[in-house]
């Protein structure tokens, strides 16, 4: 058998607060809502990752990563490499529409399973960017942060029409 579990009493969420970063947050929250957003991203990120090609699945573990890093930022209100981060995810849509030689269109998802999860991601990154708009206009991540989100699923967009060509 493995490790038993033990749970402390009382569970410290059952009164519709979560820990996030040094203070105690209400769970409907903009931020905890963002922050939710953002983690299921991650796990439908997941998803693709085990469907794309080799090169693509790599740039998805990236995307995730990066994303957890924004989650990082959000908890402990330091944003200073949101500028890194918006230019990481801008070359990498360059480096797809030149490498792919793709062009714009209007994609319906699936199939392929890669392309409907991939509009699934962008779809949740969307969800994202607006409870991201929600907390910048009460002060509690700056604009950047959902200008972030909205290159996101820009990327996510363009991997879904290149995994459609039968490019990526």
């Amino acid at each position: 058998m493995g490790a038993k579990l033990v749970w402390k009493e009382p569970h410290s969420g059952d009164d519709g607060y979560t820990d996030l970063g040094s203070q105690r947050v209400w769970k409907g929250s903009p931020e905890i809502e963002l922050l939710g957003s953002i983690d299921e991203l991650i796990a439908v990120l997941g998803i693709v990752k085990c469907c794309a090609p080799p090169d693509m699945s790599n740039a998805v573990e990236e995307l995730q990563r990066m994303l957890m890093r924004m989650c990082g930022m959000l908890a402990s209100r330091k944003f200073e490499e949101l500028g890194d981060l918006r230019r990481f995810v801008e070359t990498r849509i360059d480096d797809l529409w030149k490498s792919r030689r793709l062009s714009f269109r209007f994609d319906i998802a699936g199939p392929p399973p890669c392309n409907a999860y991939l509009h699934l991601s962008r779809a949740v990154c969307r969800r994202a960017e607006r409870w991201a708009w929600r907390c910048v206009a009460k002060n509690i991540v700056p604009r950047e942060f959902a200008v972030v989100l909205n290159r996101v699923s820009d990327l996510l967009y363009a991997m879904a029409i290149a995994v459609r060509s039968g490019e990526g």
